[in-house]
């Protein structure tokens, strides 16, 4: 007795656009993560004008990548001294004092308490 069984194997589509997805998202982790995570600050500002003696509140948002924020906001000149996931001190932008950061494994800038 000899029996046969035939199997149709079809190998199932990718759906449409997913190797468009699946290469921008490899090119996307060739960019340092300094550049590719950012944060985004929040500001009130007060607008006076002296001539009328009125003034404004104004909420002002700034969206900056990890890289230009440790430039302009904490005076590192190299941002890359962070990917090496060790502890750094630096200068506090509000208090002056020193402060102890580090880049995490998700991308955030963790404060370290002395």
């Amino acid at each position: 007795m000899l029996f046969a069984f035939h199997y149709h194997c079809t190998a199932q589509m990718p759906p449409p656009g997913y190797e468009r997805a699946k290469k921008i998202q490899e090119e996307q982790m060739k960019v340092s993560i300094l550049d590719r995570d950012s944060l985004t600050l929040i500001d009130t500002v007060e607008i006076f004008d002296p001539t009328t003696y009125e003034s404004e509140t104004k909420i002002v948002n700034t969206r900056f990548s990890l890289r230009d924020y440790c430039l302009k906001y904490l005076g590192i000149g190299n941002a890359d001294i962070l990917l090496d996931r060790n502890p750094h001190t630096v200068i506090d932008p509000k208090t002056y004092g020193d402060i102890t950061i580090r880049l995490n494994a998700s991308g955030k800038l963790d404060t370290i308490p002395k």
